[in-house]
């Protein structure tokens, strides 16, 4: 995922990004049920393209990465089943202590 963001190549970055998912349903499927039923939704309309419950044990969050033209779809979509869409982006200079 690393190389993918550096070299701006957003396919990288789906695969890992899908790879890491596997992995996690590999463990134990169960920490991504409770999402599993909505994003399958929008994966299978294209709107999102990679996904992952986030925090531990899924911590009740889950990371979207929409298509380029989904993040409409995707939002009204996850609204609709009472979720929060908590927006986000990348920190280019990251923690620093003063």
């Amino acid at each position: 995922m690393a190389d993918g963001l550096q070299r701006d190549r957003r396919e990288l970055v789906v695969k890992a990004l899908n790879d890491v998912c596997e992995g996690v349903d590999l463990i134990d499927k169960s920490i991504h049920d409770p999402f599993r039923e909505v994003v399958n939704r929008l994966k299978e309309s294209g709107s999102v393209v990679a996904w992952k419950a986030l925090g531990a044990g899924g911590g009740g969050s889950v990371g979207l990465l929409c298509s380029p033209m989904g993040r409409s779809e995707a939002i009204s979509t996850v609204e609709e089943e009472g979720w929060e869409v908590l927006d986000w982006d990348y920190d280019e200079i990251g923690m620093q202590v003063t």
